[in-house]
Order: structure tokens, then C-alpha cells, then sequence
């Protein structure tokens, strides 16, 4: 009943939820019409473009809904942990209390794995000192947003992670094993978000594809939002922005460094000017000798035929 399938999400709720990200209108939209499908989504792109920042951000349309959580479950006399106050974030609203005290309010949750992530987590863990059950992440996950990032370079295979999933995928229903290799139904009810800087179809299957119904492609920034994230990024910090000094920058990422524009940048540059002005000792100022500094800091120089090869 609380499935992220009934939630009708429209464009004031993006708008709401994005406001202090720069994303074209179209991406938006793309976003919004996949979290309308309630199932999942793939975000794909070079690094630093911004995926992970997008997809914790979905998680936000979802911020002024509640659900009802349950402490644990119990399933032929086992118990099995269902909250998890590290990932569940519990509301008091006594308008909504129900009496029942094994349910509790929270907020629609949010649930971000990557690297660390193996094909254990995605089973039943048995405590033997407590003796009971732990839910793996895509159960705690109901009836919110599950986030797989850097999908690729997790400890377990793609195609492990497709053949584990494909049915639940599809059917909305997981299948989780007891000790004794029983195996029990559980709701498989999250929006699912695969976030990845390779290319998808030669991470798995057309097959697996198929099953993930929005591919957005996260792509290279235009000089114009450049500009904006940096204003912002700036203005945070109380930090004069001076629109010329990052014209140059610009062109010399473009031209002299010959890379793309990347909306990671201009938070990482400010760092760099940050951290030197501290190393220093001086207030920190955004001027052409602190930009030219950082970006020699931070930026692979340009590849020279004379370099020495090691």
C-alpha cells in the first residue's frame, strides 16, 4: 500500500527537490518521468559529472512522504530486523499515530551502497548471538530509494547482481533464504538507482536492460552552467565571483588543458584556492593567481611528446 509506485510525483515536486543543483530542463524532466514509473533508473556518464549528487537528490522528492516501517518481521518463529535507525529517519507526528507499536513513522528511505557492496548483503544475515536475522539493503530499502553507485566496481560481478535481480526487477518480489535454505517472499517495492561512469551495455545484458526502464545519460556541462555552479559554490563560502577570472579558467580547461567542463570542477577549485589560502595563512580571495594555482594543482597536465615515459 505504500509502494513508491502510487507516489505521483510532477514538476513542482523536481523543482522542489533540485533547486540548489544546475540541471537542464530536459534531464529534469527525463528524472521526474522515470520516478513516476516507480522502478528504476540508470544514470551513466564520465566522472564527475554528477550522478551521485542527482541520485541522492531523487531521494528528496520523495522527502514529505511518510511510511509506516516495521520493527521486524517474523516468518515460521524466525525474527528478521526490519529498521534500521542508521537508514530509517523516524518522524513524531501524533496526528498519525496508530497505536501499534511494532510499526514505526519515518521517512520515505533512502539507501546509497556502492563499492562495499557483495552478494551476502543481498540476503538474510543471521545474528548468532542475538539469534535473529538481519535485512539485507534492498529490504530496508522498501518503500524508498535504493541507490547502487559506482555499479561496476562493486566486490560482485554485474551479471551476479542481474541474475539475482531479474525477478524481483520485474515481479516485485524478493526471494531471501532462512539458515536452513528455505526460501521466503518479501516485497521488492524501492525505486532502484544504478549509477555508473561505464558504458552500460558492456557492464550487463540487453536482458537486464530491458528491465530498467529510464536510461539517462549525465553528460559534460556548457560554459553557461560553469559559470552558475561556480556562482553558487562561491556565494556558499561568502566568496567574491567575479565572471572574468572564470571566463579564463574556462579557457584554460577547454584549450590549454584540452579537457571538458565538468560540473565537479568548480567546487574542486574552490577547495584548492581553500586550502592553499589556509596553508598560507591569508583570507582567500578568487583572483587569476589563486585559479591559476589551483588549476595546476588539480588538473593532469596536458600530454607533451618531450615527456619523459616512467
Amino acid at each position: 500500500m505504500q509502494s513508491v509506485r502510487n507516489v505521483a510525483v510532477h514538476p513542482p515536486d523536481i523543482q522542489r527537490a533540485f533547486t540548489h543543483l544546475v540541471v537542464d530542463p530536459k534531464t529534469l524532466a527525463q528524472l521526474g518521468t522515470a520516478l513516476n514509473s516507480g522502478t528504476s533508473i540508470f544514470l551513466y556518464g564520465p566522472t564527475g559529472s554528477g550522478k551521485t549528487t542527482i541520485a541522492e537528490t531523487l531521494t528528496k522528492v520523495f522527502a514529505l512522504d511518510k511510511v509506516w516501517i516495521p520493527y521486524a518481521v517474523e516468518v515460521d518463529g524466525e525474527i528478521i530486523a526490519v529498521y534500521d535507525p542508521v537508514i530509517h529517519k523516524k518522524v513524531d507526528d501524533p496526528e498519525q499515530d496508530i497505536g501499534d507499536r511494532r510499526w514505526v513513522l519515518c521517512e520515505r528511505p533512502a539507501v546509497l551502497v556502492g563499492g562495499e557492496l557483495t552478494i551476502e548483503m543481498l540476503d538474510l544475515q543471521f545474528n548468532t548471538i542475538a539469534k535473529f536475522y538481519e535485512g539485507p539493503v534492498q529490504m530496508k530499502a522498501n518503500n524508498g530509494v535504493l541507490i547502487i553507485d559506482d555499479f561496476g566496481r562493486q566486490r560482485l560481478r554485474p551479471e551476479e547482481l542481474l541474475n539475482r535481480w531479474v525477478v524481483p526487477l520485474d515481479r516485485h518480489i524478493d526471494f531471501l533464504s532462512l539458515a536452513g535454505g528455505k526460501k521466503i517472499e518479501m516485497p521488492f517495492e524501492m525505486f532502484v538507482v544504478f549509477a555508473t561512469n561505464m558504458a552500460p551495455n558492456a557492464l550487463v545484458d540487453a536482458a537486464f536492460l530491458r528491465r530498467i526502464q529510464t536510461k539517462i545519460r549525465i553528460g559534460n556541462i556548457s560554459a553557461a552552467q560553469f559559470h552558475e555552479i561556480f556562482r553558487r559554490v562561491a556565494d556558499s563560502g561568502k566568496l567574491q565571483y567575479d565572471r572574468s577570472v572564470v571566463d579564463e579558467l574556462i579557457h584554460v580547461i577547454q584549450h590549454s588543458l584540452n579537457q571538458p567542463l565538468r560540473a565537479c570542477q568548480p567546487r574542486d577549485i574552490i577547495n584548492q584556492i581553500y586550502w592553499a589560502a589556509r596553508y598560507e595563512g591569508v583570507p582567500m580571495r578568487i583572483d587569476p593567481t589563486s585559479i591559476k594555482r589551483a588549476a595546476e594543482a588539480y588538473f593532469l597536465p596536458a600530454h607533451r611528446e618531450d615527456e619523459v615515459q616512467g
